[in-house]
């Protein structure tokens, strides 16, 4: 919501090092700040699938043991499941990007917790701007 941000600045405020860091860091990859809106702005999207308890009808197996230990099992059922939920996450992201910044190509980050699901997004979506 638009409300999130202003609450997240106004609770989380940064040492100056940090701070500094951040700043050089938006720089470097060509992304808006809280105060900085010179360059685009992004989307940081996370999915967090191998913890067992989120999937209702789908066996998530792991490899060689417990997915959320383990990592999780790349094919099937399982690893459609993981893209669907990326996906749904993404286009999520897009709808939010052209309702409100259209004029700008967008900037997608992806983060999750398969490391097959990261490079099938990047793969997959990255003419797109992940």
């Amino acid at each position: 919501t638009d409300s999130f941000p202003i609450a997240f600045w106004t609770l989380f405020k940064p040492a100056k090092g940090l701070q500094r860091e951040l700043d050089e860091n938006f720089r470097h990859l060509q992304i808006s700040s809280q105060f900085d809106y010179s360059a685009p702005p992004f989307y940081a999207i996370h999915t967090r699938l191998r913890h067992p308890r989120g999937h209702v009808g789908v066996e998530v197996k792991g490899k060689g043991g417990a997915a959320d230990k383990t990592g999780m099992l790349w094919d099937g059922e399982a690893k459609q499941f993981a893209i669907n939920q990326a996906e749904q996450a993404l286009h999520c992201a897009q709808k939010v990007h052209l309702d409100r910044h259209s004029f700008y190509n967008p900037n997608y980050f992806y983060f999750g917790d398969s490391e097959d699901l990261v490079s099938y997004m990047g793969e997959e979506h990255g003419a797109s701007g992940v």
